[in-house]
């Protein structure tokens, strides 16, 4: 059978072709050689809807790609896999293997140290595919150290990413007082801490488009809202209402937050 002469194509025709592989295909593809990567830089189209993911959670590191409906997870792991395939980011080859789910495909790379795999594989394809981190997931009990790493390397490669999420269960104060020193690198942070000391005290000023704090006894002494007015109900519980209107894009931005805090 003659082999189909995919490199030798118009580029107008490659784009075509380009738009109808799979995600999983395209990744798999670039791995193969570095004409096909620079084939895919090239010729893939670029895409607003088009996100890498970064996620420490319990027992491994991830980079996950979701466009439109379809979601890649590359999960970096320090224990050894048995595998006979290999994937190649620049000059490493790392052992993978790969299982089907139905959310999509998952991706397992080994890789000695977990957080340079973890940075290997989030530059490899935020420069294949021109994009730029889209959001940091912290979803682990993190030590500041992990929180201080991964933080410092994300905020040195870009300015702000779009979404930061903290979900770390029990931690410490010092985590939870350097997340919140964090939040603004996100245009949206959600955050849930449990079993802060009762003398915990965080002092920053959100100044991003949305931030969800998970229900917990001292975060209305940590929470301002500039602006706005103050509705009371009888019982002594206050929500405090702002509106903004964008006039540019013609939009309008309704927040509210309602004080579990109480005046005695």
């Amino acid at each position: 059978m003659d082999r189909f002469p995919l490199f030798r194509l118009p580029s107008v025709a490659v784009s075509e072709v380009m738009k109808k592989f799979h995600l999983f295909d395209l990744t798999i593809l670039s791995m193969c050689s570095k004409k096909t990567q620079k084939w895919i830089k090239a010729f893939h189209p670029y895409r607003d809807d088009f996100e890498v993911g970064v996620w420490l959670c319990r027992d491994f590191n991830s980079v996950t790609i979701t466009k439109q409906n379809k979601y890649l997870d590359y999960r970096i792991t320090s224990n050894p896999i048995h595998t006979s395939h290999s994937a190649k980011f620049d000059n490493s080859v790392v052992p993978m293997s790969i299982e089907t789910h139905e959310r999509g495909y998952q991706m397992n790379l080994y890789f000695e140290d977990e957080f340079d795999g973890l940075k290997v594989v989030t530059e490899y394809f935020c420069w294949l595919f021109k994009k730029d981190i889209y959001s940091l997931n912290y979803n682990t009990s993190i030590d500041l150290d992990q929180a201080e790493n991964v933080m410092d390397w994300v905020s040195k490669r870009q300015k702000r990413f779009h979404s930061l999420f903290a979900d770390c269960g029990i931690t410490s104060d010092d985590v939870a007082e350097y997340l919140f020193s964090k939040v603004n690198i996100g245009e949206d942070a959600y955050i849930s801490l449990e079993e802060l000391s009762e003398t915990f005290e965080a002092d920053f000023e959100f100044e991003g488009d949305s931030f969800t704090l998970y229900p917990c006894p001292c975060y209305d002494e940590l929470v301002t809202m500039r602006g706005g007015f103050d509705i009371k109900r009888n019982d002594g519980k206050t929500a405090t209402i702002a509106y903004y209107e964008e006039d540019e894009i013609n939009e309008y931005d309704f927040r509210m937050i309602v004080w579990e805090f109480q005046e005695q």
